[in-house]
């Protein structure tokens, strides 16, 4: 099977993490590359597992192979991935509203709060938030632009000033 590559130089890299010589890079077709038989597509495995120079030349490179580690299961579906997408959500302006019991929902219930109370969702507000209720910050201004362009706000929101009462001249 020929491994191409768009570049020599990147070819040649390859044919050197393959363990192949320099000289089996050719060119074909406007490509280089290498052919790679069946053996030296196969992962190969850890010499003594102690992370020796020997083995660092001779194992994939997973931090699992290094560390002695068995390599992670892949679990599909975890607990938090369980939960149910709610149907016919409602779409405005592009965007559909989050299923309730995520993360971003938590972030848009928590503008949407904000406003019923008569304050104006911001980044600052919405960090400080989510470091207090241990949400991730970047996720919750994310969320804060996306739950702006749902209710077709754009550009900066004025806080309305809260008026003096004029004094009386006298």
């Amino acid at each position: 099977m020929f491994k191409s590559y768009s570049s020599k130089s990147s070819a040649l890299k390859g044919a050197k993490r393959a363990g192949l010589e320099p000289s089996a890079v050719y060119e074909k077709d406007g490509q280089y590359g290498f052919d790679q038989s069946d053996e030296s597509a196969a992962p190969k495995t850890v010499v003594n597992g102690d992370n020796s120079p020997e083995d660092r030349d001779t194992v994939p490179l997973t931090l699992a192979t290094y560390v002695g580690q068995p390599e992670p299961e892949v679990i599909m579906g975890d607990a938090a991935s369980q939960r149910k997408v709610e149907k016919n959500r409602p779409t405005q302006n592009g965007i559909t509203r989050p299923s309730a019991g995520g993360k971003c929902r938590m972030v848009w219930d928590e503008c949407d709060r904000m406003v019923a109370e008569g304050g104006v969702p911001t980044p600052e507000k919405l960090k400080a938030w989510a470091d207090a209720n241990g949400q991730n910050p970047s996720n919750a201004q994310i969320e804060l632009y996306q739950w702006r362009k749902y209710h077709g706000i754009t550009g900066r929101v004025k806080v309305a000033a809260v008026q003096e009462p004029a004094q009386p001249t006298t």
